[in-house]
């Protein structure tokens, strides 16, 4: 019994590090197992496939995750506000620490956040993750329906994803990069609930953040960049709040700010 619970580790700890260095769609079965020092069919004694393997790798990290963002939304020390900030700095703080693996934790094969039903494991927690930022977006909008809570929330996610993705590769310490980045975060959140509670009270707001969400030149729309976006099709798809929203200017991150975007909404999403 000691020595399949040593095998099985020597397995995972094979996978995690082959992952973290090459890719978790690059590595195979063949290569964790000289990795690990066995034969690759000793793999599917302990393990169904290479996908049970991030499973078996991801699952507690992801609790870990979920439960402290499920602690920050049932903190009443905190107002609304304050824990979607601290929600999406957990969530940050999260991607850093674990930048090499972050890809395939959160975005290999993932469902779309508006289909609950799934089939694998690793999307239902990824899903419970994406519904605790929900649950604490519809804290300060108790108002909204679901589909304004489901656009507000996939706008926001991707702009925390763009942040982690930015820093994926760079070698310095989280706890650097966070002296940098938490700040941004914080006002990025401020801005995103001031804007919207701004233009429920008037006819539109005078400026927004669009973060990761578009890129713009010379004065257009442009879809955000591929590699920093988890699901193009949904990050296109979040857009439709500024018909919403009716900002006079949108403030991008790649490109410079665009005067009032709802106007070319219509076709950025033709």
């Amino acid at each position: 019994m000691k020595e399949e619970v040593q095998a099985r580790e020597r397995i995972l700890n094979a996978a995690k590090e082959l992952f973290s260095k090459e890719g978790y769609e690059q590595v195979t079965v063949r290569e964790i197992a000289k990795k690990a020092n066995c034969s690759h069919t000793s793999i599917y004694v302990y393990f169904k496939d290479k996908r049970n393997l991030l499973e078996e790798l991801a699952k507690r990290p992801l609790d870990t995750l979920l439960k402290k963002m499920n602690s920050i939304l049932t903190n009443d020390a905190f107002s609304p506000k304050q824990k979607l900030i601290r929600i999406s700095q957990t969530f940050v703080h999260f991607g850093l620490c674990h930048r090499n693996l972050y890809q395939a934790f959160i975005n290999y094969d993932a469902s779309r956040v508006d289909i609950m039903a799934t089939k694998w494991e690793l999307n239902e927690k990824r899903l419970q993750l994406f519904e605790s930022l929900k649950a604490a977006v519809a804290k300060n909008f108790p108002e909204w329906d679901k589909s304004q809570l489901l656009e507000f929330s996939r706008m926001l996610y991707y702009m925390l994803h763009g942040i982690i993705m930015t820093y994926k590769d760079v070698e310095e310490r989280v706890i650097e990069i966070e002296r940098r980045v938490f700040p941004i975060v914080k006002k990025s959140v401020h801005y995103l609930v001031k804007g919207v509670k701004t233009s429920e009270s008037s006819q539109g707001v005078s400026s927004y953040l669009g973060g990761d969400l578009f890129m713009s030149k010379k004065g257009q729309l442009k879809k955000p960049i591929a590699m920093f976006t988890a699901n193009m099709e949904e990050a296109v798809e979040s857009a439709r709040i500024m018909k919403e929203l009716k900002p006079k200017v949108v403030s991008i991150c790649h490109g410079s700010d665009v005067e009032e975007p709802h106007k070319q909404i219509d076709q950025y999403l033709a």
